[in-house]
């Protein structure tokens, strides 16, 4: 896949009495360091705008297009004035002219004053945020500014889609920008306090996704850190996988010559839970293998650490599997809920000594999940009579009780907005319909994805931390996947008519992969995302697969 590279040069112009004027450009390469002439002009593209124009960030979205950050000069006046500013370019290079005025925006808060770019991302949703610097006559703040897809302020977002704050009382600048999973956005720059003794600092700000300050980070939303007693900058940031927050840059000493020196800090994030595979009952985090046999009511799983197999004889005929790691041990513990009196059976994969509880009555759906994020698999059930769901949350909370679906919906609970928490979901099969309730902020989504004979296969098949919408088509054998990035879709062919879909993370890469058991041989075929297909013979005609077990 080529790769790009970005960076600015001055060019000598005619323009304006002769001076120099700065432009945009854009180098790809190849995967092997050539360029890539299907890119620009023989790999590379030069843009100018306005009086000039300055690249200092770029980021790629899902369509394969290219948003580019940075400063563009305006005159007024007899003076020219940097502008805080955004390119999009097509995958070809060419500029993509459905985006702001032929390719660029341009934000300006006042005429006389100066802002730049100097770091952007791309939310889930497609919306585009970048963060900088706004410097008026007074002083150098952060600036921070979301935008629509088509390059239109997000009106939604601080004052007409700007943020302007402070970290420090005299200057600061917002030099990198990164998103949690969570949606909040934090912003590090270089700040500086009024203390010369001191010099630059370390700043760092965290905003709400609807752009207010986080008052949970630091103090109200902001982090001032001093390295050492001189001059310190930031130069990048990122949020690791389990919600810490990393800043670098460098940091002068206070010796002589004052040398400068790579200052790496982390900061407490919001914390995220370990996402794991699901149905691993050893602890290696990939799916194993598995069949619950109903004639005699054994579980039979293979390690997927070692390849030896177990047997456990647990539950009875007319049970419903529900597995899951409700101990919190990392592993997942062979259960099931009994229909005809409500209760939840446990086997504990610590022992296999087995606990069991009333949770529901006749004609509940089990549906246990982690919805209160703590890395336990919770008690819940979906009651089609009322639409109602009930949830036992671990964390001691008591029971959530929620109105969400009617009596002909399918529970179909995963983490669709990526807060580490399950979210409550049905499938409704009359019109092919999805509704999820979004656990980080109690706003529903609906989207239509599949007809009523297919069988949902919700999970993460992309990698993002968000469960895709996903269906298998019995009848041809066919996956179909709504990307929860930008929700484009696409399909496989993986299976033939009478196959068992049985969907999860097999290689332990972090992704679902496709798979199904073919009852007629017993053979299970694993498109592994990572580590490739697997063809392997386990169980009997007429066995259900575990991995199948919250598939309707």
């Amino acid at each position: 896949m080529p790769r790009l590279f970005l960076s600015s040069r001055t060019v000598r112009s005619s323009q304006s009495g002769g001076r120099d004027s700065d432009k945009f450009v854009l180098v790809r390469y190849n995967a092997n360091g050539t360029l890539d002439t299907g890119f620009g002009t023989g790999g590379i593209v030069t843009s100018q705008f306005n009086v000039f124009g300055l690249a200092h960030a770029a980021a790629l979205q899902t369509d394969g297009k290219i948003v580019v950050g940075g400063e563009t000069g305006v005159d007024f006046g007899q003076s020219t004035f940097a502008r805080f500013s955004l390119v999009r370019y097509n995958a070809d290079g060419s500029l993509d002219s459905s985006f702001g005025t032929n390719g660029l925006v341009v934000t300006t808060i006042n005429n006389d004053d100066v802002s730049r770019a100097y770091d952007l991302t791309i939310q889930p949703d497609g919306k585009i945020v970048a963060a900088g610097a706004y410097e008026s006559a007074a002083n150098t703040d952060t600036m921070v500014a979301r935008y629509d897809q088509n390059g239109a302020p997000d009106t939604n977002f601080g004052s007409a889609g700007i943020v302007v704050t402070r970290v420090g009382a005299i200057t600061s600048v917002g030099e990198t920008i990164s998103l949690q999973s969570n949606g909040k956005i934090v912003v590090a720059g270089t700040s500086y306090n009024g203390v010369a003794a001191v010099g630059n600092d370390f700043g760092v700000l965290r905003l709400n996704a609807d752009s207010s300050l986080d008052t949970s980070f630091g103090t109200n939303g902001k982090i001032l850190t001093t390295v050492r007693n001189a001059n310190d900058s930031v130069r990048d940031s990122l949020i690791q996988p389990d919600g810490k927050i990393v800043v670098v840059g460098f940091s002068q000493s206070t010796s002589a010559g004052f040398p400068e020196d790579f200052a790496l800090v982390r900061y407490l994030g919001d914390p995220v839970a370990a996402r794991r595979a699901p149905y691993d009952f050893d602890g290696d985090n990939k799916t194993d293998v598995g069949i619950f046999r109903a004639s005699d009511s054994s579980w039979w799983y293979s390690r997927s650490s070692d390849n030896a197999f177990r047997v456990y004889s647990f539950g009875a005929s007319t049970d419903i599997i529900t597995p899951g790691d409700f101990t919190g041990d990392g592993k997942s513990d062979i259960a099931l809920f009994r229909p005809a009196s409500g209760e939840w059976f446990i086997q504990r994969s610590e022992d296999n000594s087995y606990f069991s509880f009333p949770f529901g009555q006749a004609g509940d759906i089990p549906a246990p999940s982690d919805y209160d994020g703590d890395g336990k698999t919770d008690a819940a059930v979906f009651r089609p009579s009322t639409g109602t769901w009930f949830i036992l949350n671990s964390l001691g909370s008591g029971t959530s009780i929620v109105q969400f679906g009617s009596s002909e919906d399918k529970p179909v609970a995963a983490d669709f907005d990526g807060d580490g928490k399950a979210d409550i979901a049905i499938f409704r099969p009359s019109d092919g319909s999805w509704w999820y309730l979004q656990s980080t902020n109690s706003q529903f989504k609906v989207y239509r994805f599949g007809v009523s004979t297919d069988k949902p296969v919700q999970g993460d098949y992309t990698g993002d931390g968000k469960a895709d919408i996903a269906i298998f088509r019995e009848s041809s054998g066919e996956w179909f996947f709504q990307r929860s990035e930008d929700n484009s879709y696409f399909s496989v062919p993986f299976g033939q008519a009478g196959d068992i879909p049985a969907p999860g993370d097999y290689d332990g890469d972090g992704k679902f992969d496709t798979a199904v058991f073919r009852p007629l041989t017993a053979n299970w075929f694993i498109q592994r995302s990572t580590a490739g297909i697997l063809v392997t013979t386990f169980g009997a005609s007429g066995d259900r697969p575990i991995p199948n077990a919250f598939v309707p």
